[in-house]
């Protein structure tokens, strides 16, 4: 019984970091423009502005994946929302 609990927690996982793995790599090939709608579905509660600033940064691609609190900060980005923002770019390491 432990065994199958076991197989069947390890097939989650595996499945989970295969979801993961996929959805990161096509982010990583996204321009702007898809990346800000991506990121507009996902309902981070980000303000108007803040995809109007990734934008006129032309952060897309893998430099999304790069960013950190100190650059969000750096190009505006409030507290709370550098947060979720890191919190989801988090969620993909």
């Amino acid at each position: 019984m432990f065994l199958q609990v076991s197989s069947s927690i390890l097939f989650i996982l595996i499945i989970e970091k295969i979801f993961t793995k996929t959805i990161l790599n096509g982010i990583k090939n996204f321009n702007i423009e898809k990346l800000i709608e991506y990121l507009k579905r996902k309902d981070l509660e980000l303000r108007k502005t803040y995809f109007k600033i990734l934008q006129k940064e032309k952060i897309a691609n893998f430099d999304f994946f790069k960013l950190t609190k100190e650059k969000l900060y750096s190009i505006s980005f409030m507290l709370s929302s550098a947060i979720r923002l890191m919190k989801f770019i988090e969620s993909f390491s």
